[in-house]
């Protein structure tokens, strides 16, 4: 199970291009000042998103839709906005089907505003509590991260009080396991769930204090601020 892992993120390839594109873009605008080269500037990155989209890369397919002329552009750009969301809601939802949490998480988001899919408070329910299913299972297997992913997507539409004390509980017991081999990142971790656990101040502290020892600036500044 992959629940806490992003699967569906532009490639880097393309990830690369579009950035070099908005560089070029921005600074051929702020050196000419002229309106068509700033106008270019969008235009270049989304000409580099729909490449990434064609290639099956959902979050692409999102990051393209607001660069399309809202205003002004006329029923073609109406449809390619939307054409970009429903491409971007079927990697999704084929991502979510084949066990990736967050990509569950970000179909649920897009149901609730009613983005590339119709709008349901139901449906967004539903996505979202598959997306927390799947993060437990990763949670319960030793990620960390996904036992925060899913405490932190429980809330409004899935409330767990029992589920969100057990994947706290999961995560301390990870992140405190990498804290004794002396991973800083993990002493960090595990003092910000116990925060999180409502735990007695003390016994964040003394975490942050064991991130502090290992050189973790984080960790010095959270001793601080908790203690």
């Amino acid at each position: 199970c992959r629940a806490g892992r992003e699967a569906a993120g532009p490639h880097p390839a393309f990830d690369a291009l579009e950035k070099a594109a908005t560089r070029w873009a921005g600074t051929r605008c702020e050196l000419s000042g002229s309106p068509s080269d700033c106008e270019h500037a969008d235009g270049d990155r989304l000409q580099m998103l729909r490449l990434s989209c064609d290639s099956g890369h959902a979050e692409a397919c999102m990051r393209a839709a607001p660069l399309v002329p809202a205003d002004g552009g006329g029923q073609g750009d109406r449809d390619l906005r939307d054409d970009l969301l429903r491409r971007a809601a079927t990697l999704r939802r084929k991502a979510c089907g084949g066990g990736d949490g967050s990509a569950c998480a970000k179909l649920a988001d897009m149901a609730e505003v009613g983005e590339g899919l119709p709008r349901s408070r139901a449906s967004a329910r539903r996505h979202l509590k598959h997306a927390v299913d799947l993060f437990w299972r990763s949670c319960r297997d030793g990620d960390g991260a996904a036992c925060m992913g899913g405490y932190d997507l429980l809330g409004d539409l899935v409330s767990d009080p029992s589920l969100e004390k057990r994947l706290l509980k999961r995560a301390a017991e990870i992140y405190e396991a990498g804290c004794a081999e002396r991973s800083a990142r993990a002493c960090f971790k595990a003092g910000q769930v116990h925060a999180n656990l409502a735990s007695t101040p003390p016994e964040a502290v003394r975490w942050f204090k064991q991130a502090c020892a290992l050189r973790h600036h984080s960790g010095c500044s959270s001793a601080k601020e908790t203690d």
